[in-house]
């Protein structure tokens, strides 16, 4: 999955159009090799060869919706976890808990006892 994001990543900001348009030639071109194979192996007519493409490409995308929806739950659900605190941040925590309990102190002023 990693790889597919650095794919996405690279272009999304500059290329959105480029890749609208590599996107919708991959599935013509699945289309395609769908009738070809369909021709090849000896169909009738037409639309036996149309419907099982069309509702492989729909399977496809079904697929693929799925997966961006179960990937942006988990996201969601991981951004609202917040994560658990080291010792040195547990620490400090503390730290600045007990202190703001604690009464403040009286600064005692300064005497210099010098003779």
């Amino acid at each position: 999955m990693n790889f597919w994001q650095e794919i996405y990543d690279a272009g999304k900001d500059r290329r959105y159009g480029m890749l609208f348009f590599g996107t919708f030639l991959a599935f013509l071109v699945l289309f395609f090799l769908g009738l070809l194979f369909c021709a090849v192996t000896g169909a009738n007519s037409l639309t036996d060869c149309v419907y099982p493409a069309l509702a492989g490409m729909g399977v496809f995308v079904l697929v693929a919706m799925w997966r961006l929806v179960r990937q942006v739950r988990k996201q969601r659900r991981e951004r609202l976890k917040s994560e658990k605190l080291s010792c040195d941040e547990l620490a400090k925590a503390r730290s600045k808990l007990r202190n703001r309990l604690r009464p403040p102190m009286k600064k005692l002023p300064d005497i210099d006892l010098k003779y």
